[in-house]
């Protein structure tokens, strides 16, 4: 047997953690809270961090990640790094099972055994899903290059990071919600998704979808992106249709409040385009941004994101 689960647990994971012990360390993590963290002992971390970070990088990479999903991944990882150890695991889960139905790792595979060479069991199983759930992962592909592609898309990005969602036609869970697991991060000037899209792998936007389309909204797509002042002045330029939440006691104080106040937004006019929610203590301000489907809402989102670019550039010429 040849499982490629041996790359996980012989390259992937202690190349990986001695990546995160150095960004971490770098945060100003201490070592004890990096071993809890990354489930080490602490002089495992004092031996990660004896070496370069640089040669964990390139074990990584020779595994066959590319330079952009690694470092997409360590971001997500990085930023999961205080939810808990389920968000970190549902991350890295993700991004294997990502890697492995990508045929990205088959070349290392098939080095380390050669007669695996006509062997393609990894990307057959990644495929395996009804055909109206495979044309909703498809779309979203689809929009994820798109803002991939997109030289300005990374202007929206927020710092809990962007989410592509999409449902299937009649809905009734959140595993009939599809999304980007560990979300899709800002590396640079660019955007990188950190997985291959999946149902059931974003509570908070499929909540809003779920309830939303049960409340009779048309939109079967949402993107959440950041809010500020540039963005509703955007909104303006280009006379996009949006709505503000609003909250009986002030603040919002859980994200299923926010949710609540985003469905009834739409509930007040189903014909918004984009939901602002100022956030409160804990919960960054954040743009809902739909659409019929998820190309249609990141093409709604790059022409936000366009317009946002002039308005910032107009306003510091004028300061």
């Amino acid at each position: 047997m040849r499982p490629p689960e041996e790359m996980l647990h012989e390259v992937l994971l202690p190349n990986l953690r001695g990546v995160l012990a150095h960004r971490l360390r770098s945060l100003g993590y201490s070592q004890s809270r990096i071993a809890r963290i990354l489930n080490v002992t602490q002089p495992s971390v004092s031996g990660y961090l004896s070496e370069k970070e640089s040669k964990f990088v390139g074990a990584l990479l020779r595994l066959g990640i590319p330079a952009e999903d690694l470092e997409a991944l360590v971001d997500s990882l990085v930023r999961s790094a205080d939810l808990g150890p389920a968000k970190m695991t549902e991350t890295l889960v993700t991004a294997w099972r990502q890697l492995l139905s990508s045929g990205k790792l088959c070349g290392y595979h098939r080095s380390m055994y050669p007669e695996l060479a006509d062997c393609d069991v990894c990307i057959r199983l990644g495929t395996s899903v009804d055909p109206e759930r495979a044309s909703v992962l498809q779309r979203i592909e689809r929009a994820v290059q798109m803002l991939e592609s997109n030289p300005v898309a990374h202007h929206l990005v927020p710092e809990v990071s962007m989410n592509v969602a999409e449902s299937i036609g009649e809905p009734r869970e959140l595993n009939d919600v599809a999304a980007v697991p560990g979300r899709i991060v800002r590396v640079g000037g660019a955007v990188r998704a950190v997985g291959r899209p999946s149902f059931g792998t974003s509570r908070h936007l499929a909540s809003v979808l779920l309830k939303a389309k049960r409340n009779g909204a048309g939109w079967s797509a949402v993107v959440n992106i950041r809010f500020d002042e540039d963005v509703v002045r955007a909104l303006r330029e280009m006379g996009m249709r949006y709505a503000v939440t609003s909250y009986p006691s002030g603040s919002p104080r859980s994200e299923d409040e926010v949710v609540e106040a985003v469905v009834e937004a739409l509930r007040r006019d189903p014909g918004v385009e984009v939901v602002l929610d100022a956030g409160g203590p804990g919960l960054e301000p954040a743009a809902y941004v739909f659409g019929r489907d998820s190309v249609d809402a990141v093409t709604r989102v790059l022409r936000i994101a366009r317009a946002y670019v002039a308005v910032k550039r107009t306003g510091s010429q004028g300061g």
